[in-house]
This record gives structure tokens, C-alpha cells and sequence, in this order.
């Protein structure tokens, strides 16, 4: 209570819902504004799924983290809601990355390698497409840190959220890393909690200091 950097946001929101958008945008903001008149003159937050193109019908975790463009309308949701009181935390996930996207091309070398430098896959369902790949990222990466910093910058940009939601980053366990070029003893050691908290430092920094609320799981 006596620190300066933590957001007030967060301590005087009374009641936490969690929502995926997965009707019309027209229906979502209507149930919502529902609960928020329902509660009037409680502070409400909202965790929101679901907001990003391309998982309408399909399993939210695809295309992990590149969650863009933003599904049609949900801006002038989260403006409505911001405007009636609601910290908004839509989700996100810096644990994984889709193995499918293009952009593994180029990001594979960011992930947590095997001794025989294979990435790590941990599959989740993917909808009509079965079980999906993912690579577990290593949280020492410098290049993947400043990944995750990009996509945080772009979603406030592009919902006009004034929260987020980092899944799977307290709760995942740890895994042996063997890549040279990640900077950080090989196999095992304290770089994976460090690295956590070398983003979401940075995230606290930028963001707290905005009000901006950062969870994660």
C-alpha cells in the first residue's frame, strides 16, 4: 500500500469478470454493460479474450504472439468500457510461440534448445487443426524480451486497453536451454526467472508508472 509504483488501478477495482468475445462485438459490449450498470458504483475489471483477428472460430492459442490485427470494433469497445470505469487487461502469452507462424523463421533462435538443438515443443489444442506446435521462448533472450516489450507497446496503441495479462510467465516451469547465443550459462541456472524479470521489470516500469496495470498467471 505504501509504494509509489504500484497502480492504483489494481487495488481499487473491486470486482474482476472474464470475458472471450466469442459473438458479435455488438452482443459482447452489450453483456458487458450489462454486469457494469448491474454493479453500479463498482470498480470492475475486465480480463478479455479474444480480441485479436483470426481466432473467431478457432482455438484461441493460434497464432501466439503475433495477436494482430485487432478484431473489427473491439476499440470502440474498450472505449466504452474505459469510459464507464473498467480497467480493461485483454491477454497475452510471451511463454510460447505459434511453430507455424512465418515468424518462427526468424524467432526460432530466440527459443529454449534441446542438447541437440531442437526447440522444445509444447502443442496445445489448435481447434480444426488438432494438436498445435509451439516453441517455449527463452525468457534470457535478449531479442525476445524486446518481442515481448513490441507487442505490449503495439496492443496498448491498437485497443486502447489500460491493462495486460501475461499468461503461463509465473506458473510455467522452467527448461534447460543449451543455445550459445543467448547469453546465459548452458542447460540450467538462475537465467530463467532473471529473465523473467528483466521484462516484466521493464513492463513495470513503463507501464505502472501509467496506471497500467501487469498481471500474469
Amino acid at each position: 500500500a505504501g509504494r509509489r509504483d504500484f497502480p492504483k488501478a489494481m487495488a481499487e477495482t473491486d470486482f474482476w469478470i472474464s470475458f472471450h468475445l466469442l459473438q458479435t462485438v455488438d452482443s459482447f459490449s452489450n453483456a458487458v454493460m450489462r454486469i457494469v450498470k448491474g454493479m453500479e458504483g463498482a470498480n470492475l475489471g475486465l480480463r478479455f479474450y479474444r480480441w485479436y483477428a483470426g481466432c473467431e472460430r478457432s482455438n484461441m492459442c493460434l497464432n501466439f504472439p503475433e495477436n494482430f490485427p485487432v478484431r473489427y470494433g473491439v476499440r470502440e469497445c474498450v472505449d466504452l468500457f474505459r469510459r464507464n470505469g473498467v480497467v480493461v487487461m485483454p491477454y497475452t502469452n510471451p511463454h510460447i510461440l505459434d511453430a507455424n507462424l512465418e515468424l518462427f523463421r526468424y524467432a526460432c533462435r530466440d527459443a529454449c534448445k534441446k542438447e541437440n538443438g531442437d526447440w522444445y515443443n509444447e502443442p496445445y489444442a489448435g481447434g480444426p487443426y488438432g494438436r498445435h506446435p509451439f516453441a517455449v521462448m527463452c525468457p534470457a533472450a535478449k531479442d525476445w524480451q524486446d518481442t515481448v516489450a513490441h507487442f505490449s507497446d503495439r496492443l496498448f496503441e491498437e485497443t486502447g486497453a489500460n491493462a495486460i495479462y501475461y499468461d503461463q510467465v509465473g506458473c510455467s516451469p522452467p527448461r534447460l536451454c543449451f543455445a550459445p547465443e543467448h547469453g546465459h550459462s548452458l542447460g540450467g541456472g538462475t537465467w530463467w526467472y532473471e529473465g523473467r524479470r528483466k521484462y516484466l521489470e521493464r513492463a513495470h516500469r513503463d507501464y505502472s508508472s501509467r496506471n497500467i496495470p501487469v498481471t500474469f498467471e
